[in-house]
């Protein structure tokens, strides 16, 4: 289907923690990827947990717990492969999603990404990581932060909704 020369070239890989492949991981080029990290949220909820026993609390730890080994098991997959896994946390469940985005190619010829939009020292950092840290795009776009809220709460992000072509 995807017109592939070999099936060997199919990577079966767990998800992460995620609905969807594209909301916890991201293949920036050249054998590389980014998976997520949610180890600081995890150690953030264990600690809520331990001062705040109440079903709630308990449950977000548990739920953390499995997101990270999930995310610890796509790594090895993923490694596994033969791709360069790099961990980042890149998502904040709805506040911000910056894996679920799209290449685009502009009319320059240059690389550039479009993805949620979330708060500005998010979207500030992730720049950097794609510009200047990973030089993989030329500029990142972000959708306004409340439409990406809203999406996200819907299912899906601004890569579940359009499709560029690189």
């Amino acid at each position: 289907d995807f017109g592939l020369a070999d099936i060997a070239q199919v990577i079966a890989v767990e998800q992460p923690g995620k609905f969807h492949l594209d909301m916890g991981l991201l293949l920036i080029g050249k054998g590389v990827v980014i998976l997520n990290d949610s180890q600081a949220a995890l150690q953030d909820a264990l600690e809520m947990a331990e001062a705040i026993p109440c079903l709630t609390t308990k449950a977000m730890a548990a739920k953390l717990t499995l997101q990270c080994d999930l995310e610890t098991d796509a790594a090895h997959d993923l490694a596994a492969a033969g791709l360069t896994v790099k961990r980042q946390n890149l998502e904040a469940d709805v506040a911000y999603n910056f894996f679920n985005g799209e290449f685009v190619t502009g009319r320059d010829g240059a690389a550039y990404y479009i993805t949620n939009g979330g708060p500005q020292e998010q979207e500030v950092a992730f720049q950097t990581l794609m510009v200047q840290d990973w030089r993989v795009v030329k500029k990142v776009f972000f959708s306004p932060q409340t439409a990406a809220q809203r999406s996200l709460q819907a299912g899906g992000g601004v890569g579940c909704r359009l499709k560029g072509s690189r």
